[in-house]
């Protein structure tokens, strides 16, 4: 009875061995960015929660267990010097449609947070074990070869010699089609035609690989017509405001609620403009409100004006009316001559951004 209680118990604590090696190992990240001792602390507490959830109870949440997408968002969000996702919502909806093996294109203007958006969740599918490539814009040999490095696909035949760009592609559908695999691609409107076209044909082909698009202005035809969209909306003005002051306070400028206020209007939600305005207003720079694109185009009611002067000065004819016919024609002219000079005026591309 001895002996069989031996061999048990080294059976036992292998399994367990094994168990901590695995769990380990999913949360395996790139060294560079996360330091050994990080990644062991991560392994208890992932253990902790594990016996938590065996015993039959939870700790938080009101004894309640965690989705995967909680799950993903607190395991990036505790990485000491990770920075803090305004857009939560969004992250977490990504990470949800993605996790569901659904395609997904993210719109939003410049500096709308698509980049750092697109680079968190790219950090958290990493983290969390996921074979996981990040394409920025470039050319298409070098689109692929980035997508073969990040699967591990090799570009080179048994004779070594390097594969063409199709026989790139051959490889590339071949892996998405034998396990789940994500690509994440930024500045997407970037990416040519070809490209949009052949990933389109992935998104049918290979339903288990998910594509993850971010964009600004996207075309509605081949790729960006077929993937389901979400917009990224601009950012309330309190957390404006707190963007505002975090910069503020790192350039170690002492910013008054008139002064933020005043800057507030110009960037209409764009985190990245917030950045900016603080910097402007660091090294002493003076521009014209309203460096954002979220205008109207009031051309055409002086239009309407010029066109409703002349209907009265008919009216004026008709009635007799030499004052009337006077000054109808006097503002007709001066609405005519207002609506040729804004028509004179350079156009949005034509402007120094």
């Amino acid at each position: 009875m001895e002996k069989d209680s031996s061999v048990y118990d080294t059976s036992q604590e292998l399994d367990e061995a094994d168990s901590k090696e695995q769990s380990y190992q999913r949360y395996y990240f790139d060294p560079n960015s996360i330091s050994q001792e990080n990644q062991e602390d991560r392994y208890l507490e992932d253990n902790q929660y594990a016996d938590d959830k065996e015993d039959g109870h939870y700790k938080e949440d009101g004894d309640q267990p965690k989705d995967q997408v909680t799950i993903l968002y607190e395991n990036l969000t505790s990485l000491p010097g990770s920075p803090y996702i305004y857009r939560e919502e969004e992250f977490k909806r990504i990470i949800a449609s993605i996790q569901s093996a659904s395609s997904l294109l993210v719109v939003g203007d410049q500096g709308s947070g698509k980049t750092f958006l697109a680079e968190q969740v790219y950090k958290a599918f990493l983290i969390a074990g996921f074979s996981v490539a990040y394409v920025e814009p470039c050319t298409t040999k070098q689109l692929l070869l980035k997508i073969c490095s990040s699967f591990n696909i090799p570009t080179q035949n048994l004779e070594g010699k390097k594969l063409t760009v199709e026989q790139l592609k051959q490889e590339i559908e071949i892996a998405l089609k034998e396990g789940t695999r994500i690509m994440i691609f930024d500045d997407a409107q970037c990416i040519e035609t070809k490209i949009r076209f052949w990933l389109k044909k992935i998104v049918h082909l290979c339903p288990t690989s998910p594509i993850l698009l971010f964009a600004t202005l996207p075309r509605r035809s081949d790729l960006f017509i077929t993937v389901p969209r979400v917009y990224l909306e601009p950012l309330p003005d309190k957390i404006i405001r707190e963007i505002m002051q975090s910069t503020a306070q790192d350039r170690s400028i002492n910013l008054k609620n008139v002064d933020l206020a005043s800057l507030q209007q110009r960037v209409a939600g764009n985190p990245m403009l917030a950045v900016r305005a603080v910097q402007e207003e660091y090294i002493g720079l003076d521009f014209e409100e309203g460096d954002h694109q979220k205008y109207g185009d009031g051309s055409f009611l002086i239009f309407v004006g010029v066109v409703t002067f002349i209907a009265v000065r008919f009216f004026a004819i008709g009635l007799d009316n030499r004052l009337l016919y006077a000054l109808s024609g006097l503002l007709a002219v001066l609405f005519w001559g207002l609506y040729r000079s804004l028509r004179l005026l350079p156009g949005e591309g034509a402007k120094i951004q």
